[in-house]
């Protein structure tokens, strides 16, 4: 089965269910994954209301600031709310400077149609990968995932989406991507 074939509403409705039974410490982080896969779904209204609620029994301002509340906000049609959340997750994402947030955020800004905005927190993403020693070396936690190869990728797309040329941001990454890499991607354009 694959992520598309998923049924994302079923799965949140499941997590709701195991969250009234979780551990008080577990509760929340039930009902935030079941936040997610309901905007995953496209019942952004439900999402924004779960996530809303983790947010306020949370107090953190990391739920308050979500990159996916932001996301169901704006797919919800509530632009004024939406950016405002999607601004405050920008702030706590540069303060932190870490490559992974400002993925995840630069996805879900994408998701949402703010294509500039994804854009930059791509570029911030990839100047912090640029700076890692094997920038396209494996993860521990997730093997199948290649920094400097994904992130130039989501990112061309979305550049290319904005009717943007190749830039130095690209040919920063090129450069420091593993030779067979190099020349997988020149013979595909």
């Amino acid at each position: 089965m694959t992520k598309a074939d998923w049924d994302w509403a079923a799965e949140a409705r499941a997590l709701e269910r195991a969250a009234a039974d979780a551990r008080p410490e577990d509760r929340l982080a039930f009902l935030s994954q079941a936040g997610e896969h309901f905007a995953t779904a496209g019942a952004y209204d439900r999402a924004v209301e779960l996530l809303r609620s983790v947010a306020e029994q949370s107090g953190d301002p990391d739920d308050a600031a979500s990159p996916v509340l932001a996301y169901a906000l704006l797919r919800a049609g509530r632009e004024e709310e939406g950016r405002a959340v999607a601004a405050a997750a920008q702030r706590l994402t540069d303060r932190r400077a870490d490559w992974r947030e400002h993925r995840e955020l630069a996805g879900h800004l994408d998701r949402a149609g703010l294509l500039p905005e994804a854009l930059a927190n791509y570029d911030t993403a990839l100047a912090l990968v640029l700076r890692l020693a094997e920038p396209d070396a494996p993860l521990p936690d997730a093997p199948g995932l290649r920094p400097l190869s994904q992130l130039s990728e989501e990112r061309r797309t979305v550049r290319e989406r904005l009717g943007l040329p190749p830039d130095d941001h690209d040919r920063a990454a090129l450069r420091r991507l593993p030779a067979l890499k190099r020349w997988r991607l020149r013979r595909s354009r």
